[in-house]
This record gives C-alpha cells, structure tokens and sequence, in this order.
C-alpha cells in the first residue's frame, strides 16, 4: 500500500481533524512537546516514529539528520 506522504505535522494534523492533545495522544507524548515538533523541533530519536504514524517523510522532520532524497537520473528524464 502507499501512503500520501503529508507536507508537515500540522498539515497530518489538521487533515484528520485533530486538536494538538489529541494528535500527541497518539503519539504518546504531551500535547506541549507536539506543539514544538510541529513548529520543526521533532527530537532525532522519534522521528522514525513520528514519520510511520503521520506519513510526513524523515527528511521534512529533521532535514539536518535526514537528507532529501536525490532523484535519480532515469527519474529525471521521465524513464521507467
């Protein structure tokens, strides 16, 4: 199955109708950490988690750990 990767947390968020407590219920943290993950300061050591359960990509989350994939060059040019 493949999953619509979400742009940001609050977008994941906000999507599903979510309140703040109600999305770090899930995530099983308190509703101020996740208010700091969705203004960009997702903790290196959860981001795995918090990619499986939203679908935002790891490199949206921690781009300074986690790198933009690199397309490559048969993608660029359309082949398949």
């Amino acid at each position: 199955m493949v999953r619509r990767m979400t742009q940001s947390l609050k977008d994941w968020r906000r999507r599903l109708g979510l309140t703040q407590a109600q999305a770090a219920e899930l995530a099983s943290v308190g509703q101020p950490s996740w208010a700091k993950w969705e203004r960009g300061i997702v903790p290196a050591e959860r981001c795995m988690a918090i990619s499986e359960l939203t679908g935002v990509n790891l490199y949206v989350l921690r781009p300074d750990v986690y790198p933009a994939p690199t397309r490559r060059a048969s993608d660029k040019a359309g082949v398949q």
